[in-house]
């Protein structure tokens, strides 16, 4: 009897440490490993729960973000160099997310968020709050600067997520070249 309870405490422990390798994993499906950003593939899942969720009295704003002159630092300093800039450019975005909104890495140096326009809170609120906080992260980088572009876009309906990411894309190429 004790050996048979002692198996049945061994095969418990076994599936519990199973569970918690569950756990990492889905976290990777979902998140970038750099950044701890969404990916992707868990954007996508937030803004169909964002969704499935959201009261129509809220407002959506989708942003494009891409980190500038991330190939001139990989070129000439490395890319542990460039994904010291590619986390810090994370942080900027996280910070200026409010309660509810969510951001992602979605690949390279394009980064996206989604912003909740409620009480008054415009699309430029958010541009500028990333501005802010990537030039105050700027001055950890002494050797190039630390910069970013964004575009923003207000998604009218779940319908018209994909345009709306297209428009946000479209805007933040013109803030680029300027």
């Amino acid at each position: 009897q004790l050996l048979i309870t002692i198996g049945n405490t061994f095969k418990k422990l076994e599936l519990l440490s199973y569970q918690g390798e569950l756990k990492t994993i889905k976290r990777l499906y979902q998140r970038d490993a750099l950044t701890d950003l969404y990916n992707r593939r868990g954007f996508e899942r937030k803004i169909r729960e964002l969704y499935e969720l959201k009261s129509d009295d809220v407002g959506v704003a989708v942003s494009s973000i891409v980190a500038d002159g991330l190939k001139y630092v990989n070129d000439t300093f490395g890319h542990l160099e460039g994904d010291k800039v590619l986390i810090a450019i994370g942080e900027c975005i996280r910070k200026a997310l409010d309660e509810g909104e969510f951001a992602a890495r979605i690949g390279g140096d394009e980064y996206s968020a989604v912003v909740l326009l409620k009480n008054g809170k415009s699309m430029d609120e958010f541009r500028q709050k990333v501005y802010s906080n990537v030039e105050r992260k700027s001055r950890d980088f002494k050797d190039y600067p630390l910069g970013v572009s964004v575009g923003m876009a207000e998604v009218k309906s779940y319908r018209t997520i994909v345009e709306a990411m297209k428009e946000a894309d479209q805007e933040m190429y013109k803030e680029k070249h300027l």
